[in-house]
């Protein structure tokens, strides 16, 4: 479990179930380009904008069903992008959510991923 603080309010996330990290990843692989944790995020910031409604709707309802939410001494769960528990919690929150719970579930895959295919590809030098 990983606490990150969002928009002043801390949040509790647990690791993606293997299916969902499975068809996450399926769904992101064509947007992800870069293999650091920095900008694992930004990309996949930027590949939730980019896909469509119903693969982001996934990813970011897997993200929030994982995630709870501090209250005093207690944790709440947050709910979906349908029906959000807190009103005070904006879109970009849920989408730095998700983004949150994705790099914490995922960026080992992916920085692998990206290493197996830098490998693979002809040096600059070969290419000559």
């Amino acid at each position: 479990m990983t606490e990150v603080n969002i928009s002043g309010n801390t949040y509790s996330i647990r690791k993606l179930p293997l299916i969902q990290q499975f068809h996450i990843s399926r769904k992101l692989i064509p947007y992800i380009l870069t293999g650091s944790k920095e900008d694992f995020k930004l990309s996949v910031l930027g590949a939730l904008s980019r896909m469509g409604e119903s693969e982001s709707e996934f990813i970011v309802n897997a993200a929030l069903a994982v995630t709870q939410r501090k209250q005093d001494v207690l944790w709440s769960p947050i709910g979906t992008l349908k029906a959000p528990q807190f009103d005070d919690a904006s879109v970009m929150d849920y989408f730095d959510i998700a983004a949150e719970v994705v790099v914490d579930s995922l960026s080992s895959f992916f920085s692998a991923l990206i290493s197996r295919m830098e490998e693979k590809a002809p040096s600059p030098e070969s290419a000559s």
